[in-house]
């Protein structure tokens, strides 16, 4: 049993770690870009709005992932205690 509650908490960490690397690989995408415009509008202004949504929305999908790997990480701790107190 205590070799089933190992491998289980090795998974939940390996599973954390890939969300903490998906993470860290979000990139910021400006919203002409992502509706098919290859150059920024033509006002200073817009070209700076698009950039900061760009950056809203990617912050936003890593901490969504961030979320994620947090809480993975710690089924992994309590995995890893579990599995310690058992044998």
């Amino acid at each position: 049993m205590p070799f089933i509650i190992k491998i289980a908490a090795t998974g939940a960490g390996l599973y954390s770690a890939w969300l903490w690397y998906l993470s860290s690989k979000v990139e910021i995408i400006p919203i002409w870009a992502k509706h098919g415009q290859i150059e920024p509008p033509g006002a200073g202004s817009a070209s700076n709005t698009g950039w900061i949504i760009g950056i809203l929305e990617a912050s936003g999908e890593a901490a969504k992932h961030n979320k994620r790997a947090a809480l993975w990480t710690a089924v992994s701790i309590l995995l890893g205690v579990l599995g310690s107190w058992v044998q």
